[in-house]
C-alpha cells in the first residue's frame, strides 16, 4: 500500500508505503474498535432492559401493597399495560 502526501509548503509530493506489520496492526486496529462497539452496545442494552424490569416490578409491587391496604381488587395501570389484582 502506498499512501500519497503532498507537503503543503513545498508542494512536492512524497510516498509513503507501509510495512506488512503495520498493515496488520491498522487492520486489528479498525476490528478491534468495531467489535468493542458491538459489545459495548450490547452491554448497554442489557442494563436498560434490566433498568426497566426493575422499574415496572417496582410499580406493580407498590400497586399490590396499595391493594392490601386498601383491601380491594381491580385493575391497576403501570406505564403501558393494565393489570389485574387479586
Amino acid at each position: 500500500m502506498r499512501v500519497v502526501c503532498q507537503l503543503p509548503m513545498k508542494g512536492k509530493v512524497v510516498l509513503l508505503t507501509l510495512s506488512r506489520w503495520q498493515k496488520l496492526g491498522i487492520l486489528l486496529s479498525i476490528l478491534w474498535a468495531i467489535g468493542a462497539a458491538i459489545y459495548q452496545r450490547s452491554v448497554d442494552v442489557g442494563r436498560a432492559q434490566n433498568s426497566v424490569k426493575y422499574a415496572y416490578k417496582s410499580c406493580l409491587d407498590g400497586y399490590k401493597d396499595l391493594a392490601k391496604v386498601r383491601a380491594g381488587k381491580g385493575k391497576v395501570h403501570c406505564g403501558l399495560h393494565e393489570r389485574e389484582l387479586g
